[in-house]
This record gives structure tokens, sequence and C-alpha cells, in this order.
């Protein structure tokens, strides 16, 4: 019987005589190489395909939580509201034209561009035709803007509508450098500063023309005033937008006349008020919206000082003289809101005034004294006032729109997979 040693000998043996070749150097070569390719392709697929999904989650949580548009364009919002106090400058806000915010509740300069603010309180947009043109001038009821080239003689003006970014242009002849001044009450009628030569800066001389929505006429009311360099043209409607009320300019006394819009005199004041002793400019107006009375508020400057004064035949019927409340330079009045209480901007916020001299705050400002958070030429859609609530919003940058998101998650996309592509080209 053959032990199981020997049948493991001989099971060695027979295997050590079978012929085997070994192969050449190179193939070892060959396959070795092979093998730290793939690891190294391995190695940078995964950092693409997580960028990959790092991007995709962000587009994720953008959607969520980044308040979009507080309406669809056409759409009507059903609640205003303020934030207590306004977003710092961002550049990547979408313009209206590409993406429009719906009715607004402000308009502002800020970061070098015109904002307006939706009635959400929380999206802001970019007015792109402003920012080329230079001038705009909300309506009351914050659904369109008035824009204009108050730097040079053009001949038309621009209605930009908020609910489509859409613009519809009015023409005039002869052309003219033309700075919007004042809404009528019924949202009808638009008053300009016009200027056939243009200053750089508005200032007068300058005269004031009106433009009716409506019929599309445009029509000087008020000729410039000899004199009046250095100051601006300021004006108001009164009567439902029948009449305009308007300064001269840097104009000693700081008159004020009333002009009829309608033919057969546009261009003669109906009446006077005026001249103030020592007062040589109406820096801002608001005339209230009285059906008896007359009721102005004025800005006025005396010398240095700055001082909001009250005029009209409404003091006389009721006895009563509002105290005179100070002002700075850049200050504003937006409005008037009841029978008693007018909205101004008072250095860094918006403050709600009383006739009794009380106030109080509505807005802030980012509070800064220069640089891009720094708002100017704040503007409110006064009608939209009443029905506004004031609420702690978010403060922080403007938020992105989504179709922002989306474009610019795409575009990464895009890139990573370029990347992808170039890197197996180049490794096959």
């Amino acid at each position: 019987m053959i032990s199981e040693e020997r049948v493991a000998e001989l099971i060695r043996t027979a295997v050590d005589a079978v012929p085997v070749e070994p192969p050449p150097p190179a193939t070892f070569r060959a396959r070795a190489t092979a093998r730290r390719r793939d690891r190294r392709r391995a190695g940078r697929i995964w950092p693409a395909a997580l960028a990959a999904a790092a991007v995709v989650a962000t587009v994720m949580v953008a959607t969520v939580t980044l308040p979009g548009p507080s309406t669809v364009p056409g759409e009507e919002s059903t609640t205003y509201r303020l934030p207590r106090e306004l977003a710092g400058s961002s550049s990547a806000t979408t313009p209206v034209s590409q993406d429009p915010p719906g009715r607004a509740i402000a308009l502002f300069n800020q970061g070098g561009h015109h904002v307006v603010l939706a009635t959400d309180g929380v999206t802001y947009r970019r007015l792109d035709l402003a920012d080329q043109l230079g001038a705009a001038l909300l309506s009351p009821d914050g659904l369109t803007v008035i824009v204009s080239d108050p730097a040079r003689t053009t001949p038309h003006v621009e209605v930009v509508d908020l609910r489509t970014g859409q613009a519809q242009r009015f023409s005039f002849d002869p052309p003219l450098a033309v700075r919007p001044l004042a809404w009528s009450p019924n949202g009808r009628r638009v008053a300009f500063a016009t200027q056939v030569s243009p200053t750089g800066n508005s200032a007068g001389p300058a005269g004031v023309s009106v433009l009716d929505l409506d019929s599309r006429r445009f029509v000087q009311v008020a000729e410039p005033r000899p004199g009046t360099a250095g100051g601006l043209v300021q004006a108001a409607f009164i009567a439902a937008g029948s009449a305009v009320l308007a300064s001269a300019g840097a104009e000693d006394g700081c008159t004020l006349r009333v002009y009829q819009v309608d033919p057969p005199k546009p261009a003669e004041p109906v009446s006077v008020d005026g001249p103030v002793e020592r007062c040589r400019e109406v820096v801002t107006l608001a005339v209230h919206p009285l059906d008896t009375a007359t009721l102005v508020a004025v800005g006025e400057r005396y010398g240095n000082i700055l001082r909001l004064n009250f005029r009209g035949d409404w003091l006389a019927q009721t006895r009563t003289t509002p105290p005179s409340i100070p002002l700075s330079s850049g200050d504003r009045l937006l409005g008037w809101s009841g029978r008693d209480r007018l909205y101004a901007t008072l250095g860094s916020s918006v403050e709600e005034f009383t006739l009794e001299g009380g106030y109080d705050r509505v807005l802030r400002f980012p509070a800064v004294s220069d640089g891009p958070d720094l708002v100017t030429a704040f503007q409110l859609a006064t009608d939209l006032m009443p029905e506004t609530t004031v609420s702690d919003l978010s403060s922080g940058g403007w938020p992105w729109s989504l179709r922002r998101s989306a474009a610019v998650a795409f575009l990464l996309l895009v890139v990573t997979a370029a990347v992808l592509v170039i890197r197996r080209r180049r490794t096959a």
C-alpha cells in the first residue's frame, strides 16, 4: 500500500515535469501600469462626483430657503410689508427686466444701482433701465416706474411695468432732458423738470411739463425762470392732477406757483404763494390731497439751514400753525399719511411726522455714511402705506432669485462634466 507521503511526492514530481515558459518582463510592467492608471482615474472621478453632488444639494437648499418674487407677474399681492431695516447691497440681485418683482413698496439708490423692494419686504430687484438712463420715480400704487435721462436730450421717456418687467415708450417733440418730479394722485399724469440744454446735474433753470399717460399728450405748463441756476425745480400735483404746484429752483423767496395743466393757458400761473423772507430754495415739496383746502409741506433752505414748514389756506381755516421741523441735506418728503401725518426721510431712516411735531421711526437704512450700502433717493408707494405692516424681516444681503440659482447650478454642472470628459480623454 502506497503511503500518503509517497502519493504527494509523485504529484509534485509530475507537476514539476510540465514545461512552463515564463512571460516576458514587458508584460508584467504593462499590467502594473494599467492597475496604477485605474487607481488614479478612480481618484480623479470621486472629487468631481462629490462636487456635482454638492452643487445639486446647494440648489435644492436654495430652492427651499431663498424667497422668490412676492407675486407671479400679473398677480396682485394681498399683503404689504416693510422691513425695519433695509438689506445691504449686493451685485447678485437680478434685474427687473429678467425677473419682475410685481408691485413694489419702495424704490431707492444703493450700491450704484436703482433698486425696487417688493411688497413682501424681502424681494429686491435692480431697475436696470433706470441704471442706464439715470432717473426714476415710483408710482403711488407701486405698479409702475417712470424712467428718464436728465443728463441729455431725448425724445421719449419710459414707463416700466413692475409686474411684467416690460417698458412702454412715450415720445415727445422737441427732444428734452427730463427729470421726473411727481405722479398725480390718480396715476394718470406725471410732472417733469425739463431743459432744452441739460446742465448735467438737472439744476435750473428748468421748466415744468406734464405727460398724460392716457392721451400721451406732453405739454409744458411752466417756462424756465431766469436767475434760478444751482437749484432743482420741485413740483407736486393738486386738485386730483388738474394743476401743478411748482418751485423754480434756486429762487430768492421760495415762491410757489400754481399752473393749470389743461388749456387754455397752461404756461401762466393762476396763483402765487410767496415770497418768503430769507428763503433761498425749495428743496422738497408735498401737497396734502385735501378736497376743500390746500396744505403744503415745504422743505426750505435758509443759507445752510434746512427746515420743514407748512403753507396753504388750510392753516387759516383751522387756525393751526404746525411747528417747524429741522432737516438735513438729502432729507426728502415722501408723501402724506392720513390727514395729519407725513412720511419723510430723516438722515438714515424714514420717519412718520405729525403736524404737532412728533414722529415715529418707520424704517432704518444700513448704518453707513459712505460706500456701497449707502441709501439715497428713497421713495415710498404711499398709496400702499395704510395697509402696510413693518416687520422684523431679515436684513441680510439681497436674496438671489430661483432663476439665477438654477442658471448658476446648471453652469457649474456643465463645467464639471466638461472637466471629466477632458480628463478621461487625456488618460485614455
